[in-house]
């Protein structure tokens, strides 16, 4: 087994371990890749060369089979194996991906032989999605398509990526969207009337309220609430009772402690009301309360504006700089989100959740 390092005219260095075999049939000296490193590390590498070793002794020839192989795998089959052995293991967004490859990389390249795709069949699968003017999504799609790639590089499924070196086809705007506190005053004056369910507007409110993500708000339980010390303990990782999506959590992996305010609590113990024996904060109407609502079902009461959560949290980060001291909330989230949630805790314990019932954010009336 040897280690072959490499080097390119841009400085990068690539390390790839390889199996030198005789075959038996005509003792020819044959090479067989056994991954990269470190993707595929010296234990590993030292267990397929092991393997394939032993085949080679019992007259077969792995490097011949693996061609065979490479020639009848079908992009369909790459990315399904991409799917199932990374996107679902290491990647929480897997379902978009799955979502985007089913709907514009497999019609184009599904059937082709991956081994056999080429740049201008990447170029043309991304242009028909420039062509129905989502520019956007024709970056995203040319993103996952680099990936799979790049992953089946890393496993010996092919020996090139096709996407790569090719732009990005649309020019992105970084969106940012912060409310004036004109705005968060006129929010919290109409968001009562707005035509959608209460416990969506109480998700909204909690949304600029504690500056949370939209779906550690609608997918917390109630048990991660200690109404009595104004608590809500976010949990890094959280199980869900969905096939799609079945683990939940912070986007750091750790627990994060937010102190509540007044007007913080009383929304809270409202959804409570409204959940009623559910163990969901916002559960869906669907299946008598045993899952959470979906981020696309709240959606849908907004009009599809999916962007308005983001805003809407954008607006807490911001307004807290200005605000310190009346969205300690909001401090307590940006702190815990840098990885310690020891932090949060000690803020909490040593001062009171300041209410945040200030003339930015009016109490209720009623």
């Amino acid at each position: 087994m040897r280690l072959r390092v490499t080097g390119d005219k841009r400085g990068g260095v690539s390390r790839v371990w390889s199996l030198l075999y005789t075959r038996k049939s005509d003792s020819k000296k044959c090479r067989l890749t056994l991954g990269e490193y470190p993707a595929l590390s010296l234990s590993e590498a030292c267990h397929l060369a092991s393997r394939h070793r032993n085949e080679a002794w019992e007259g077969k020839d792995p490097a011949a089979e693996r061609r065979k192989a490479k020639e009848a795998l079908t992009f369909e089959r790459l990315a399904v194996l991409w799917l199932e052995r990374h996107a679902k293991v290491k990647k929480r967004s897997w379902a978009e991906d799955e979502r985007m490859m089913r709907t514009n990389l497999l019609p184009t390249l599904g059937a082709k032989k991956a081994e056999s795709i080429a740049k201008s069949d990447v170029v043309a699968t991304i242009h028909k999605i420039m062509d129905r003017g989502a520019s956007y999504q024709a970056n995203r799609n040319l993103a996952l398509l680099r990936t799979i790639f790049n992953w089946a590089i890393d496993h010996d499924f092919v020996e090139t990526n096709p996407a790569l070196r090719i732009p990005r086809p649309a020019k992105e705007i970084e969106r940012v969207r912060v409310l004036s506190e004109a705005e968060i005053r006129q929010f919290f004056a109409m968001i009562g009337s707005a035509p959608m369910t209460r416990p969506v507007q109480i998700a909204l409110e909690l949304a600029l309220l504690t500056g949370a993500r939209i779906s550690e708000i609608l997918e917390a339980r109630k048990g991660a609430f200690d109404l009595t010390q104004s608590l809500w303990t976010i949990p890094g990782r959280r199980l869900l009772p969905s096939a799609k999506r079945p683990e939940g959590g912070t986007k750091n992996k750790l627990d994060h402690v937010l102190p509540l305010g007044d007007l913080t609590r009383a929304r809270i113990e409202e959804a409570f009301v409204f959940s009623k024996d559910s163990e969901w904060l916002f559960p869906s109407p669907k299946g008598a309360g045993f899952e959470p609502v979906g981020e696309k079902a709240a959606s849908r009461e907004l009009g599809g504006v999916s962007e308005l959560p983001w805003d809407l949290r954008m607006s807490t980060s911001t307004t807290s700089g200005a605000h310190t001291g009346r969205l300690q909330e909001a401090l307590a989230t940006m702190i815990s989100r840098l990885g310690s949630a020891s932090i949060t805790k000690q803020f909490a314990a040593k001062s009171q959740a300041s209410t945040i019932d200030s003339d930015i954010y009016p109490k209720k009336s009623g």
